[in-house]
């Protein structure tokens, strides 16, 4: 990983073009690209940890995870009226017997979405295609006791954005096609997931940054950019006079209010 520290929000906005160049720059050697992941942190202390790593912690076997996503999925949809494709835990286990190839079409995505966006611990690491929506989650959650945040920048060489340095241990990005909440779409977002096989010979959520940094074949390239905490006024006005701002990205009557009462008293 390497970090960039930058000494103001003027700064970082001067960097996003270059990033766009450097992406053009490649795509005219190998062809057509996945697009660039950000993802904002209110701290640069914070790394890159799922809602499943931080609430739950340890390393979560994949098929013990899918029995509590099944055993959810009859109280969600008769509280939602939705009705979704998740396979028995038995079904599951077989497809996980294929090896790392079931991540190419991650079974029940769309429910884990789901799930994710409504607050259920995830594997799901979430990104968006915005440097700059990635930009006003780093300032608009930053506490006065922090410092400095951060905004990450996740690019592949490759046609898939995917590691190849080991197949025992991968992150890879589950694409943006997913049916969802409307968030999904008014963020720009996309999820990666981190899988290994552990010591006792099972399929394990990972750690995004450690296998990301142990990658002996780097084909994702991960950037680290750090800005003074300071520059949270000036960078949230900054992005809401571009209309982005927490109604744009959440659509509720509750960011609603979020967002006219940071235009009313300063930020």
């Amino acid at each position: 990983m390497k970090t960039i520290e930058l000494e103001s929000w003027e700064d970082f906005v001067a960097a996003v073009p270059g990033m766009q160049r450097d992406q053009k720059s490649l795509e005219d050697m190998v062809g057509p690209l996945p697009s660039a992941l950000f993802r904002g942190h209110a701290s640069d202390s914070w790394t890159l940890q799922t809602t499943l790593e931080r609430k739950v912690g340890g390393a979560q076997s994949l098929q013990d995870y899918h029995q509590r996503v099944y055993d959810s999925k009859h109280q969600m949809e008769a509280y939602s009226g939705n009705k979704w494709n998740v396979p028995n835990p038995n079904d599951f286990g077989k497809v996980l017997r294929h090896g790392a190839s079931f991540a190419d079409r991650m079974p029940a995505l769309d429910y884990l979405v789901y799930l994710r966006h409504h607050g259920f611990p995830s594997p799901l690491l979430d990104w968006t295609r915005s440097p700059f929506v990635a930009a006003y989650f780093a300032f608009s959650g930053v506490q006065k006791m922090e410092d400095r945040v951060a905004i990450y920048a996740l690019t592949s060489a490759e046609r898939t954005m995917q590691t190849h340095g080991a197949p025992s241990a991968f992150v890879k990005s589950l694409g943006f096609r997913v049916r969802t909440h409307k968030r999904h779409f008014l963020q720009q977002c996309e999820y990666t997931v981190c899988i290994q096989i552990d010591a006792s010979d099972r399929w394990v959520y990972g750690d995004h940054e450690q296998v990301l940094n142990s990658d002996s074949q780097p084909a994702l390239h991960l950037r680290k950019y750090i800005l003074p905490a300071a520059e949270r006024p000036t960078a949230l006005r900054y992005l809401d006079m571009f209309n982005l701002n927490a109604y744009t990205l959440f659509g509720s009557e509750d960011s609603l209010v979020e967002s006219v009462g940071r235009r009313v008293l300063g930020y």
